[in-house]
């Protein structure tokens, strides 16, 4: 388990609208952080009502039976440079850009604005340059359209200096899936040099 403090914060009667944002011992290690941070989502029900709720609370044994569930998602991305470009790019590095290291404790879903954002980068060696895989734990966003995006950097060790373009992956939330945080798997492929 993460030892990482957060910050918690609400306003109001409702604990649902409860925000977090990690604290600075998690610089550099945000993604560790949020693999370990929990809560059960508001909107998950058992029986018609909420499943964390105070159960045989008059009895001398009041108890809560509950599990908790991710509040980041897993973020699976994979990348393939296509054989034809291969002698021109070679990935020394790839970014994701903007991402939020707070958000709702209890909605993870209904994120709509990154908070404290920070930047992850994987380096990548000779035998990652062009192909290869890398997960990382993040708060889901949505952007406008109500989808979730994930800005990023690619980095072409090929040339010197190095170059750089910018690359947006993008997730569609599931339509059936209204109440766990997904597991995202995106994929990136490069097929042409810059």
């Amino acid at each position: 388990m993460s030892t990482v403090p957060i910050t918690v914060t609400y306003t109001g009667n409702d604990v649902a609208d409860a925000t977090f944002t990690l604290g600075d011992a998690a610089k550099g290690k945000e993604s560790e952080a949020l693999k370990n941070l929990y809560s059960s989502p508001y909107n998950l029900k058992k029986n018609d009502q909420y499943y964390g709720i105070v159960s045989d609370y008059n009895s001398n044994s009041p108890y809560i039976n509950m599990v908790l569930y991710h509040v980041a998602s897993k973020l699976d991305l994979q990348w393939n440079v296509d054989a034809s470009v291969q002698s021109s790019v070679k990935l020394s590095s790839i970014t994701l850009t903007g991402l939020s290291s707070g958000g709702y404790l209890f909605k993870p879903l209904e994120n709509t604005t990154a908070t404290s954002t920070y930047d992850e980068t994987f380096s990548l060696d000779d035998g990652s340059q062009w192909y290869g895989r890398q997960a990382t734990y993040v708060i889901p966003v949505k952007s406008t359209d109500g989808n979730y995006q994930f800005p990023m950097t690619l980095t072409n060790g090929a040339k010197t200096p190095n170059t750089t373009t910018t690359a947006k992956a993008t997730v569609t939330p599931s339509a059936i899936n209204k109440v766990y945080v997904p597991w995202m798997l995106g994929t990136v492929t490069v097929k042409k040099t810059w």
